[in-house]
């Protein structure tokens, strides 16, 4: 049995058609006169009718087929099955393809998750010889090293355990004294002095210099320092912004409450049909125009005197009397509309026939009944009721 994997797409199997009476390889059939078929495991048979491909190396194309050689491979026809029929959930699927003067052929195939392809994907190519292979030169490499840890302790038991000896204690103070001894780190005065040559310390004449520069640049920049103090902001102007920004929350749920608010208004205003509230109302005003342009209201406000006497034109008219009403007959008991009242007054009085007491009123095509009624006798009736 052949197998493919659950979840391929795009499958064209190829099949050998046998002619039903002599057995042989059929050639030159017609592709619309076959049909394939898929039946998945415990599970209705899918049959669709197949269409001609327009060559045999034609891309992939559901429910198609064409015969791929009537010379060189008689018999031999292709036919792409749906994915439909090789999906996940199923065991196993039998491809069916059945027509006229032909014996129906049929192929199994499995259908497994995993294929010898994708286990030899996941366990990869083997350094050696093969897995075992491996596996066997794994084990000889770490029986090496056990002999070779087995001199460190007992074997199996890994490495001693060694106490901590308290005559070590006073061993590591001496090395530490000792270390300290010979680091002679400067005193806070030593850090402190600096010395310069003279010629690197500026002039008074050029401190005064760099002074000049940097106040035009101060200038220029637009970020000149005021002259005094008096321009800043006066302990007055400071309390007032003091007051303003106690003011804000200073809480985080406060803010959820803002948010909790905005919600809410986005939810009363809804979502916009176009781009934007304003986007719809435009939209609305341009179907409102086309209605007042449609309906001669255009502009004009039409006074409640001036509202009687209208009446329908010769052609509405016309429309109502010459449009053919559709046929319809209203249930026994229930209430009927006008065009329904009109067919069975027709039926009654134009397409009617009397059997014993049973009146039938047939529909226009003078066969099929429409309504029955009962009458009061066979002979000379004097009362109908309607009983169907």
């Amino acid at each position: 049995m052949s197998q493919i994997k659950a979840g391929s797409t795009d499958q064209s199997i190829e099949f050998v058609l046998l002619s039903a009476s002599t057995g042989e390889p059929v050639t030159g059939l017609t592709i619309a006169n076959l049909d394939a078929t898929y039946t998945r495991t415990r599970s209705a048979a899918v049959k669709n009718d197949l269409t001609a491909l327009g060559s045999a190396s034609a891309a992939h194309a559901d429910n198609q087929a064409i015969e791929v050689d009537a010379t060189n491979a008689p018999g031999l026809y292709r036919i792409d099955y749906p994915d439909a029929a090789f999906a996940l959930g199923a065991a196993f699927v039998t491809l069916t393809i059945n027509g006229a003067a032909i014996k129906p052929a049929h192929q199994k195939f499995a259908l497994p998750v995993n294929t010898a392809e994708d286990i030899y994907t996941r366990l990869g190519a083997p350094a050696g010889a093969s897995v075992s292979a491996d596996v066997a030169a794994v084990k000889a490499d770490s029986a090496a090293i056990l002999v070779d840890t087995a001199e460190i302790g007992a074997a199996g038991a890994g490495l001693t355990a060694v106490p901590w000896n308290p005559a070590w204690d006073a061993e590591v103070q001496s090395e530490v004294a000792d270390a300290l001894v010979a680091y002679d780190p400067p005193t806070n005065a030593e850090l402190e002095v600096r010395t310069l040559p003279a010629a690197d310390y500026a002039t008074a004449a050029a401190l005064a210099t760099v002074d000049t520069v940097a106040d035009a640049i101060l200038v220029d920049t637009g970020t000149d320092i005021p002259a005094t103090l008096a321009t800043l902001a006066t302990a007055a102007a400071l309390a007032a912004v003091a007051a303003k920004t106690d003011a804000l929350p200073s809480d985080p749920a406060d803010q959820s409450l803002v948010i909790a608010a905005t919600n809410a208004l986005a939810a009363l205003l809804g979502t916009p049909a176009g781009a934007s509230l304003s986007a719809d109302l435009a939209a609305l005003k341009v179907v409102a125009d086309a209605v007042l342009a449609d309906t001669g209201t255009d502009g004009v406000v039409v006074a409640s005197g001036s509202k009687s006497d209208y009446r329908l034109s010769a052609t509405g008219v016309n429309d109502i009397l010459r449009t053919a009403l559709t046929e319809g007959y209203a249930a026994e008991g229930a209430a009927f509309t006008l065009e329904q009242a009109m067919h069975m007054l027709v039926a009654l009085l134009f397409n009617r026939s009397v059997s014993g007491t049973t009146l039938t009123a047939r529909r226009l095509d003078g066969s099929t009944a429409a309504m029955t009624f009962t009458l009061d006798d066979a002979d000379a009736p004097t009362s109908q009721v309607r009983a169907t």
